[in-house]
């Protein structure tokens, strides 16, 4: 337990210091297409390695596999700790000359609506990321190793989803689009269309068609996360940035926290997943009508 905490810290400055860096590095017509392709890495690595563990566990049980996992991990950080290089931009053109206090920061509307909003996409998220492999091997009867390669299906397509919400965003705003607009737009469609989608995986009469589902749940989900981690790129004034990510990382990270509680106690209730996928649907949707009703101006003009 106490790793598992100790991970989770890890883990949660890795996207708002993302979106910072991404303002920091790219002219305001690419930050979508940025944010997208390191919003894709956290779909890449669920898509390699349900295969990958499932092989190690395997030959060298699931000791070995969590020891190989984390190696991986310390490579990663000494090449980001060997290569990037800091960099202080300026200020964009049209962003509020006064200064932003942390007592501004926490009474903007547009703020709590990103954290709320963001809550229903954590929860979706993380249903997913704790229960798919469980999913598909008691509710449609994959084998383990079946699991392993089934299981990776959805996340290569919630892969090419990050990058075309990135995508999407940087075009609606070259069409003509406000900056707020053209990340707002692509976080409903995403996260209405991941609610649709969950909702089918519960009629699917058959595993394949399950499967197809779920994995265009995911497609569309990550549309979202990376539309999301757009937003925060241009929500508020650029020294506030990593502030407002952090703040909105929390209310992913809170329903990501309890989507994997109230699953289980729902399938202890249940016995079934087709309650639990209802209850991530509703969360998804949810979170694209916050998004849709909240999300108005940018943080500082709010008033």
């Amino acid at each position: 337990m106490s790793a598992r905490l100790f991970l989770g810290l890890g883990e949660a400055p890795q996207f708002p210091v993302g979106a910072k860096v991404v303002r920091a590095w790219f002219a305001p017509g690419r930050r979508g297409v940025a944010t997208g392709v390191f919003n894709s890495a956290s779909t890449l690595g669920p898509a390699i390695a349900p295969p990958v563990v499932t092989a190690l566990m395997l030959a060298f049980g699931w000791r070995g596999a969590f020891v190989a996992t984390g190696a991986v991990g310390l490579v990663v950080a000494v090449i980001w700790l060997t290569f990037y290089r800091e960099r202080s931009a300026p200020a964009d053109a049209d962003e509020p000359s006064a200064p932003v206090r942390w007592a501004a920061l926490l009474a903007a509307p547009t703020l709590w609506a990103m954290v709320i909003g963001n809550f229903g996409s954590g929860y979706m998220t993380w249903f997913y990321a704790a229960w798919l492999p469980s999913y598909l091997e008691t509710a449609r009867h994959f084998s383990v190793l079946a699991t392993g390669w089934a299981a990776s299906v959805p996340y290569v397509f919630g892969f090419f989803g990050s990058l075309a919400g990135g995508w999407a965003c940087d075009r609606l705003q070259a069409a003509g689009a406000s900056p707020m607009l053209s990340r707002k737009l692509p976080i409903v469609a995403g996260l209405a269309g991941g609610a649709a989608c969950t909702g089918l995986a519960i009629l699917a009469p058959t595993s394949a068609l399950a499967l197809t589902a779920i994995s265009a749940a995911l497609f569309a989900a990550n549309v979202a996360t990376a539309s999301i981690w757009a937003l925060a790129v241009v929500a508020a004034p650029q020294r506030w940035t990593a502030s407002v990510g952090a703040l909105q990382n929390f209310g992913g990270l809170a329903g990501g926290a309890l989507a994997p509680i109230v699953t289980g106690l729902t399938l202890e209730a249940t016995g079934s997943f087709g309650p639990a996928l209802a209850v991530t649907a509703c969360a998804g949707l949810g979170g694209a009508v916050v998004y849709l009703v909240g999300v108005r101006r940018p943080i500082g003009s709010d008033g």
